[in-house]
């Protein structure tokens, strides 16, 4: 995800200077949060959301020679080997954060 990440070129920590955007931007210090969905188990919608990202970001993977998709990626089973390696170690699946701000101009 991180040689994706670099290769598009946005900042992954965007959401964590969304502060700094809003001062400077002359808005009342934000309300912030930050929220990254996790579960596990045999039924946990991690594993099609993983997949399903994988599968948006794929052409741009290709392009930029990050994987391959048959021997690396295999995006159609993709969330099953997920969901098998996950309940294998008895772990979780982690989205990435997503960071939230507001502020109410006064």
């Amino acid at each position: 995800m991180q040689a994706f990440v670099k290769g598009v070129g946005p900042d992954p920590a965007t959401g964590y200077h969304l502060r700094k955007t809003y001062m400077g931007a002359g808005l009342p210090e934000p309300d912030m949060n930050v929220c990254s969905p996790v579960g596990g188990g045999p039924d946990s919608l991690g594993y099609k959301y993983a997949a399903e990202s994988l599968r948006s970001m794929l052409p741009l993977i290709l392009k930029l020679g990050i994987a391959t998709e048959e021997e690396e990626v295999d995006i159609d089973t993709m969330a099953e080997r997920l969901r098998a390696e996950t309940l294998g170690a008895d772990g979780v699946v982690k989205s990435p954060d997503l960071v939230g701000a507001w502020a109410r101009k006064r």
